[in-house]
């Protein structure tokens, strides 16, 4: 059994701005280029870079241009073409920018099994579910490092905190993924810390909002119900 101390303290939000600059060359159009399973209208539709037709004031940006080349690549990962290349170039005349996109598919991979190993806590199904994962169809490895942290959390209602997971994928015509898992000990809350109280809040009313003690297994649902909670007071 492991204990842990909580703080109760504020949050930190951090927004990022970008700004183009308004002598930059408008896009005049977007082309993909050797994409025969994906139609091109689907891939329009991931993109932020757009052709006059559709935003007739959209400004050339090269660093768009690279990050759209990797959602394109993440896209077809999530339909299981593991082997997918994605070459973005540009053309550049008279101000105006033509996109293109040379989409390499590669072969469409196939889930054929799941093995799981470790899980106490979780039954394989409740595993597999979160993970999204289903037999027979399109291998999605983005899917699999999205929903990590759904694991994590579906672990942290259980007092499990010191969760090691180790995924591996065997490739061959289809793939095989194994799923190994140490949940570690059981956390209980040893200490409850109460900081950046103002006026004259008394720190018993705190402790009467909270739905965890000191001694409960941590549970992270209880944890955040009590920040809603105080944010109300």
């Amino acid at each position: 059994m492991k204990y842990c101390c909580l703080v109760l303290t504020g949050l930190l939000s951090l927004n990022l701005l970008w700004a183009l600059t308004e002598d930059a060359p408008q896009v005049s159009s977007v082309s993909f280029i050797g994409n025969s399973r994906i139609k091109s209208k689907h891939l329009e539709q991931i993109i932020n870079i757009q052709n006059k037709t559709f935003s007739p004031n959209q400004s050339f940006d090269r660093r768009i241009i690279k990050l759209d080349a990797i959602s394109i690549k993440n896209f077809y990962l999530t339909k299981g073409y593991l082997d997918v290349a994605v070459i973005d170039s540009f053309t550049i005349s008279d101000n105006s920018a033509d996109i293109f996109f040379k989409i390499q598919e590669g072969k469409q991979y196939f889930l054929q099994s799941i093995n799981l190993s470790g899980n106490v806590k979780l039954t394989d199904k409740q595993i597999i579910s979160i993970f999204k994962l289903k037999e027979n169809k399109p291998f999605d490895p983005v899917a699999i490092q999205i929903n990590r942290s759904g694991l994590d959390e579906a672990y942290h209602e259980e007092g499990k905190l010191f969760l090691e997971t180790t995924i591996s994928q065997l490739v061959n015509d289809s793939v095989v993924v194994n799923i190994e898992i140490q949940e570690g000990p059981d956390v209980h809350i040893n200490k409850i810390y109460v900081e950046g109280m103002k006026g004259n809040l008394d720190s018993n009313v705190i402790f009467r909002e909270l739905e965890f003690k000191v001694g409960d297994k941590y549970v992270k649902s209880n944890i955040d119900a009590s920040q809603r909670k105080l944010m109300e007071i």
